[in-house]
């Protein structure tokens, strides 16, 4: 993690190194939009807007097949039996080879979720499961009922006290990440600002599309990195009921490190 945030600090951080980066970009989503105006299925969901029928997307998809090519590289999975057999099927990864990936695309990939359980493979990724199950156990996760049920409610009142709300933007999108602070434990004074990263976090789950977007998901990784560090401290002492004090307390035993924590 600290190794990929100074690699991303010495491109993002000089002149030179941004106007390279808005190049990089720049050409990729002109590739994009040329593909997607050649018929590309693929580039034409990628090259959408929120106003995109994306449903419509795609279908074109899976009518080229259970595995459909497109000429940005890439082979969407247009099926779920293909696609149970390829995740369970241990020849793939989420990790690409070091020779796929250019280190100016590393440094731009860099952010929060850099070095997550979304970019890890076995060994590590298994190792590190093995020490949050037991947060997720069916029957923890079905005491946590009330208190889901709880954020909701909380939610809805304050959309009641208005005239009129977004439901995905006021809704759908700040109900699961007021949950995930819950079940983290997440101090109330911390809430807003952690629903605030993990928003700028959801909007580049479709890639980082500026400069911008790259440097404020860097900065969202840094102080997620010091809310968690002092969580993980201020459980060590006094712990509790949630994820980040099984994982503080892992780390007390030496089964993981603090940036595994992190």
């Amino acid at each position: 993690m600290a190794s990929g945030t100074s690699a991303a600090t010495s491109v993002l951080d000089s002149g030179a190194g941004r106007i390279r980066a808005r190049l990089m970009l720049g050409v990729d989503w002109l590739v994009i939009r040329a593909l997607a105006a050649a018929g590309d299925p693929l580039a034409r969901v990628l090259n959408g807007s929120p106003r995109t029928d994306v449903y419509a997307g795609y279908e074109r998809i899976r009518a080229c097949g259970e595995l459909a090519p497109s000429r940005l590289g890439l082979h969407p999975v247009a099926s779920r039996r293909r696609a149970e057999e390829i995740l369970r099927d241990p020849r793939f990864g989420v990790q690409p080879a070091a020779d796929d990936t250019p280190p100016s695309r590393i440094d731009l990939a860099q952010g929060p979720l850099s070095g997550s359980f979304l970019e890890l493979d076995p060994p590590r990724h298994t190792r590190l499961r093995r020490l949050v199950a037991p947060a997720f156990r069916p029957k923890l996760i079905r005491d946590f009922t009330p208190v889901i049920d709880e954020v909701l409610a909380e939610i809805i009142d304050r959309l009641e006290r208005r005239d009129r709300f977004d439901l995905m933007t006021d809704l759908a999108v700040v109900f699961p990440i007021a949950v995930i602070s819950r079940l983290l434990g997440i101090p109330a004074a911390d809430a807003t600002h952690f629903s605030q990263i993990g928003m700028l976090v959801g909007q580049s789950l479709d890639g980082v599309r500026s400069v911008r977007q790259a440097q404020e998901l860097r900065e969202a990784g840094r102080e997620l990195a010091i809310l968690f560090r002092r969580l993980a401290d201020e459980r060590r002492r006094d712990p509790r009921d949630d994820v980040i004090s099984l994982l503080a307390t892992a780390e007390a035993g030496g089964e993981l490190t603090a940036d595994d924590l992190v």
